[in-house]
């Protein structure tokens, strides 16, 4: 059986998880369409919204995807 994990690593974990699940929510709110932004190409709304969308964003599935591994194996519940 493994160790307990740590309540460090639990909180960094939970935080890491919170923040990217926010990101997930921006890429899907369409923010600059709403606010009738949709056609500011190259102004600096527009460029903050592609990295925080396209950037920061997109990384979130992936970590989702790895914490889910990972919580699998370390506990091991398939035996």
């Amino acid at each position: 059986m493994p160790k307990e994990v740590s309540i460090q690593f639990s909180r960094k974990v939970t935080i890491v998880s919170f923040m990217l699940a926010i990101f997930v929510m921006y890429i899907h709110a369409k923010n600059l369409a709403y606010y009738n932004f949709g056609d500011a190409h190259g102004t600096i709304i527009y460029t903050l919204n592609q990295i925080m969308s396209e950037t920061f964003g997109r990384i979130a599935v992936p970590f989702f995807f790895l914490q889910s591994g990972y919580w699998m194996f370390r506990y091991n519940v398939h035996e």
